[in-house]
C-alpha cells in the first residue's frame, strides 16, 4: 500500500485503542508482549497504521 505524501504512517497508542475500542493499557501490554508492532518517535511510541489496517481487515473477515 503506498501512502499519500499527506498521509499519516503511524498512530499512537490512544488513537489505536480508541479505533479497536479496548483501553490504552491493553495495547501497551500488547505492544510490551510483542504482539502488536511499535516504534518510540520521541517520547512516545507508534504503531504503524498498515499493521492496524491489517488487524481490522483480519477482523472483518472472520465476522462476514
Amino acid at each position: 500500500m503506498k501512502l499519500k505524501e499527506n498521509e499519516r504512517q503511524f498512530l499512537r497508542i490512544s488513537e489505536v485503542a480508541d479505533m479497536l475500542g479496548v483501553h490504552y493499557n491493553t495495547i501497551w501490554r500488547l505492544i510490551k508482549e510483542g504482539s502488536i508492532p511499535a516504534v518510540k518517535i520521541g517520547r512516545s511510541w507508534h504503531i504503524p497504521v498498515q499493521f492496524v489496517q491489517e488487524l481490522q481487515k483480519k477482523a472483518m473477515e472472520k465476522v462476514g
